[in-house]
């Protein structure tokens, strides 16, 4: 029930108040605990291999500079499982 009352949480927060930096926390929040390590991608870093997610993120100015975020957990030797979202902080429309 933890994952979904957090779910709740974060959909429900203002996006003035849940921008990428803290999705971003609430993901190393959520790393810490799990026993889980977490890396960012963010900024002109963002150019090589994620250029799509610098070219939208541009527009949105320094303080709320897009990221991506690779949270990994589990035993290195284990099949892997991938699961990819978006967390859009603010809709463009369109």
């Amino acid at each position: 029930l933890k994952g979904t009352y957090l779910c709740r949480d974060l959909i429900n927060t203002p996006a003035g108040d849940l921008g990428p930096a803290e999705l971003e926390a609430v993901a190393r929040d959520l790393a810490e605990a799990a026993g889980a390590s977490i890396r960012t991608v963010e900024g002109d870093a963002l150019l090589e291999g994620y250029p799509q997610i610098h070219a939208v993120g541009r527009a949105a100015g320094p303080k709320q500079q897009p990221r991506l975020i690779d949270l990994t957990w589990g035993s290195a030797d284990a099949p892997k499982v991938t699961l990819v979202g978006k967390g859009v902080c603010f809709d463009t429309g369109g």
